[in-house]
């Protein structure tokens, strides 16, 4: 079965999650891929300023490889028998992770549970995934003393 866990690699929840993912993928003979999904972070495409567009360019650059250094980490945290690969996403971030979903088995995100105010500010990615998501997925609750 092959496992499809997005994660937030910037939230501080992120070993944990990487951690429970392992353990869904364990109790299911599964093999676990890591997906992070830039979203709007390196939005620089709005700019008009061709010297500001470079310098947030190479900005941004410097900023993925900082991404993929702690996502290529989080995935060393994989047991060797069920590693996947890591992968980062550009794009909206939902539509993105839901394209890519469509190769897997079964997607594992995690949520904050939000509510109120933080929830209308930052929104869900969690609760667009399970309403839009075609396949199987497993949302686990981060606990709040953790993120």
């Amino acid at each position: 079965m092959n496992m499809m866990l997005s994660v937030d690699i910037n939230d501080p929840a992120a070993e944990s999650v990487v951690a429970t993912a392992v353990e869904w993928a364990e109790r299911m003979g599964g093999r676990l891929d890591l997906v992070h999904g830039e979203g709007a972070r390196y939005a620089y495409e709005f700019i008009d300023d061709q010297a500001v567009r470079k310098l947030m360019e190479i900005e941004a650059d410097r900023l993925r490889t900082g991404d993929t250094e702690r996502l290529d980490g989080l995935l060393a945290g994989v047991p060797e028998a069920i590693r996947g690969e890591a992968r980062s996403l550009r794009g909206n971030l939902v539509d993105t992770l839901l394209e890519t979903a469509e190769d897997y088995d079964l997607m594992i995100v995690a949520t904050h549970g939000r509510k109120g105010l933080a929830h209308l500010w930052l929104g869900s990615v969690a609760e667009q995934l399970v309403r839009r998501c075609s396949r199987p997925l497993v949302v686990l609750r981060i606990p709040r003393d953790e993120g």
